[in-house]
């Protein structure tokens, strides 16, 4: 198994520019004491216009999962699965997952991660997607949440007025809410509680310019519980603006016949 601690391996080497973090685990636990983990360049796979990381701990192979410690030396969560995938159409190069909308972009993010020994606040941060402006954009997205105890009853609770937060134009720290799902009154107790919150799964009209996206899963949750997350924040131009791409490409397609 893979041992993190603080202050001596918090953060992945970057590879090539992807300099800022494809994802970020931390938490806080009842004591005070805090712990993170973050990922800015490991296995990271470029394929056109989208990459992606992801850590395949699997059920069965506690080997390959990740514990990060405080700086006492104590367990404050256990990393068994995770990913991010991103499509952004400022990517570079010829690859095979495109995007099929012009100007679109897309966020996916997934966890699985066991709490430590104590009650803890945990915090799940995807990057800051960049891409060209778009003046004219709409949103969607949707999370889902999964509680399992570690034998005794448990809670995963929202922080900060829901689970997941959707974000444009910086982080959730420091850029627009879009939407947050999973809000107050949503909180799982007991064994195998599923929560999915689907109301923003319809493109909805942004009135700012947009120019990045981002995501971010943030909850209270049981000592030893095993939280595992899904959360999808994609963004496209208009409606109007897809039909005056699709009609200047049927024309500059017209004239090169």
């Amino acid at each position: 198994m893979n041992k993190i601690y603080v202050g001596l391996f918090g953060l992945l080497s970057a590879a090539g520019s992807n300099a800022q973090a494809l994802i970020s685990f931390s938490a806080v636990m009842e004591s005070g004491a805090t712990a993170s983990w973050s990922v800015s360049g490991e296995n990271l796979l470029l394929k056109g216009n989208s990459y992606a990381w992801s850590l395949d701990g699997g059920t069965d192979n506690p080997q390959n999962w990740v514990e990060v410690f405080d700086s006492a030396g104590e367990l404050a969560f256990t990393i068994r699965n995770a990913s991010v995938s991103v499509n952004s159409p400022s990517l570079d190069g010829e690859g095979l997952q495109k995007s099929a909308t012009p100007g679109s972009a897309s966020l996916v993010t997934t966890f699985d991660i066991f709490a430590g020994f104590q009650n803890s606040t945990i915090v799940v941060d995807s990057p800051v997607v960049s891409f060209d402006t778009l003046t004219n954009a709409a949103g969607r997205a949707e999370a889902s949440v999964t509680l399992t105890p570690a034998g005794t009853p448990a809670t995963i609770s929202p922080i900060d007025g829901g689970i997941y937060s959707a974000d444009v134009n910086g982080s959730a720290d420091s850029g627009t809410n879009f939407t947050t799902l999973l809000p107050e009154g949503t909180t799982a107790q007991f064994t195998g509680i599923d929560l999915a919150d689907l109301s923003s799964s319809e493109f909805t009209p942004i009135a700012d310019s947009v120019s990045s996206i981002s995501s971010q899963f943030r909850f209270g949750v049981t000592a030893g519980a095993l939280a595992t997350g899904t959360g999808t924040f994609e963004i496209i131009p208009s409606p109007a603006t897809i039909s005056l791409l699709a009609v200047s490409g049927l024309v500059a397609a017209r004239r090169r016949g």
